[in-house]
């Protein structure tokens, strides 16, 4: 076969043979590189493929719309494809499934598909928010200006310019939940499953720190003293069911509040005083058991009896207890108002500093550190796991020493309300649990439990 170096003049020059045959013409330069002249004039590739026996004659593109450096680039990388063992044409479409593959998983594909997977997720008792979370930020084109990028293709950068915008709304501390679930998103699409599918080989939150992108968030300590106990505790008398009565049970009783707002009358064994938030809505992934004080007690007999026939399960609802209480917010700027009202009526001129609904809980913890209450007791009204060989050894539940720290809680909350002092160890102000009220109408069975020797 005739060889010549390819030029644009020499392929120009080129005519079709008068009996209308086709011929090929070889390219010097580039090995099995040639040009086949009939109609039109055609790149090729004379090669022999893996697992043929006779050579083959690949199409490259017809001049002049591919140039002769463009058809030897071609060659080239064919030829490289060819002594790897495999066919160029082949290899040419995987690339080209794997370009479109990852033009289609864009990130907002991405986000999307990890976000359905949140209420599926084991323990996740907070999927609501996160899908909230998600649309709100991570999904919002506003905030987000890398949606339509292909996941494959979000660095670092991408990260941090997102997460940035979040932190500047300002909204620091939804920036630290969007970082933790980015990182959480990018380790699922990592996962040997999907890794094909997204083509993700990095993670681009693996260096990330909020250090880095100047996320520090102090430890709150804020924890309300007794003056500001008994204002508040007025201003919940004020406000009444529901929503009185739920801040009445959050602070008497020191549980998270969405596990108190969650709180069914199926849970309650008025008969054993005793409350058990399932395990399956407990933030350990354990049931918890929280004795009843006589004043909790008290106040879920009070509420039971002036609830009408048709009520739902729930304890503390807007909706006649077939759903929860929620929609905290606008209820509680109310009772902070009230409470600033209260508190300036015994405080002339001085002011609550902000407080939260959380800061009840470690309002309950530091009291009960006041009373001389065990660290260990503490932490197991509060629900804080054991940890460290404690978990492994320690199966005792502590209900009995529960049950007591509880009650001295309650006596104490209550004789502050009734007094206005906060009464000092050793005074004499515990009260009993004679004469409690009347039991209300008794209940599905629930465990029975021996308070005192705390054993299930």
């Amino acid at each position: 076969m005739v060889r010549k170096v390819f030029t644009e003049a020499v392929i120009e020059r080129l005519e079709r043979r008068r009996n209308g045959r086709r011929y090929d013409l070889m390219d010097k330069d580039v090995p099995g590189l040639a040009i086949r002249v009939g109609k039109e004039k055609t790149f090729i590739l004379v090669c022999r493929l893996p697992n043929k026996d006779n050579p083959s004659r690949l199409t490259i593109g017809t001049y002049p719309k591919m140039s002769v450096d463009e058809a030897r680039t071609t060659a080239r990388e064919w030829n490289v494809y060819i002594r790897n063992g495999l066919d160029p044409r082949v290899a040419l479409k995987q690339i080209a499934d794997q370009e479109e593959t990852k033009r289609r998983q864009t990130f907002h594909s991405l986000l999307v598909d990890y976000m359905s997977t949140l209420p599926r997720r084991e323990r996740n008792r907070h999927a609501n928010r996160d899908i909230g979370l998600f649309k709100r930020s991570l999904l919002n084109p506003k905030h987000n200006k890398f949606l339509e990028t292909p996941a494959a293709d979000v660095t670092d950068l991408h990260i941090t310019a997102l997460i940035e915008e979040i932190r500047d709304r300002p909204a620091r501390v939804e920036a630290i939940q969007c970082l933790k679930h980015l990182r959480m998103c990018f380790r699922w699409a990592r996962s040997p499953k999907r890794r094909e599918h997204y083509g993700i080989n990095v993670n681009p939150t693996a260096e990330l720190t909020v250090q880095e992108l100047s996320l520090f968030i102090r430890s709150r300590s804020r924890h309300l003293d007794p003056r500001e106990i008994r204002a508040l505790l007025k201003a919940i008398d004020k406000m009444g069911y529901p929503f009185g009565s739920y801040c009445y049970m959050l602070l008497l009783t020191g549980q998270r509040k969405d596990d108190v707002a969650g709180l069914t009358w199926a849970e309650i064994n008025f008969h054993e005083n005793l409350w058990t938030i399932p395990s399956a809505r407990y933030k350990t992934g354990v049931d918890q058991f929280v004795p009843l004080s006589r004043q909790v007690r008290d106040l879920l007999v009070d509420i039971r009896q002036g609830l009408p026939g048709q009520y739902g399960p729930f304890v503390f609802s807007f909706t006649n207890g077939t759903t929860k209480i929620n929609c905290f917010s606008r209820a509680v700027n109310r009772l902070r108002e009230l409470g600033q009202i209260e508190f300036s009526t015994e405080n002339p001129g001085l002011r609550i500093p902000h407080w939260t609904l959380h800061d009840f809980r470690r309002t309950v913890r530091t009291k009960l550190a006041f009373l001389q209450i065990a660290p260990h007791v503490s932490e197991a009204v509060l629900g804080h796991g054991k940890i460290g060989i404690q978990k492994v050894y320690d199966q005792y539940l502590y209900l009995g020493e529960m049950d007591d720290a509880l009650q001295k809680w309650a006596d104490y909350v209550e004789h502050l309300k009734a007094s206005g002092q906060s009464p000092e160890i050793g005074d004499n102000y515990s009260l009993s649990r004679k004469n409690p009220k009347k039991i209300p109408p008794k209940p599905k069975p629930a465990l029975l439990i021996d308070l005192k020797r705390g054993a299930r």
